[in-house]
């Protein structure tokens, strides 16, 4: 479900603005409206989806036929689907986290200073791996702060997923 609302979203540059869940159930309405069938002219005519984009998108999604047989199920069974938001305990936790790891290295490296009589290599690569731990987590947590209050793909634009993608 998230792929093909990750795909979905990205094959159709008309509705940009709109949550990718709504997107979906413009796609179902269409392929109900056709009897279920659908065809790559109907994604460049009604979703705007360039047609050199096409083949690509049909490959990954699974066929023409995979995506017309999907997107009435997910707009039918839509209620069922989790709406996760992220929660404001992320900045919290990754504070608490980089203290305690940081005292945890800073003593280590102390004593492995004063008791074993310096700092060998595999000390400051215990010192590097802690920094890079320590960037990841802050690319991690900027990152989250960024998608906005919803984490499923299904539930944001595609404008908001292309801007948040250029960090």
């Amino acid at each position: 479900m998230l792929r093909l609302s990750y795909w979905i979203g990205s094959a159709s540059p008309k509705y940009s603005n709109l949550p990718i869940l709504r997107i979906i159930e413009k796609y179902s309405a269409l392929v109900l409206a056709q009897n279920g069938t659908l065809s790559p002219e109907d994604l460049t005519e009604y979703f705007g989806t360039p047609p050199s984009d096409i083949p690509g998108f049909l490959k990954i999604i699974g066929g023409i036929d995979n995506l017309s047989g999907w997107t009435p199920i997910i707009a039918e069974y839509q209620y069922l689907l989790p709406h996760p938001r992220n929660i404001g305990i992320i900045l919290p936790l990754f504070l608490v986290f980089l203290v305690v790891t940081s005292i945890a290295v800073a003593l280590r490296m102390i004593s492995r200073h004063r008791v074993g009589g310096g700092l060998r290599s595999f000390d400051w690569l215990t010192l590097v791996a802690h920094l890079m731990a320590v960037a990841y987590g802050g690319l991690a947590l900027h990152s989250s702060r960024l998608i906005g209050p919803y984490e499923a793909w299904y539930d944001r634009t595609w404008d908001s997923i292309y801007e948040n993608s250029k960090v």
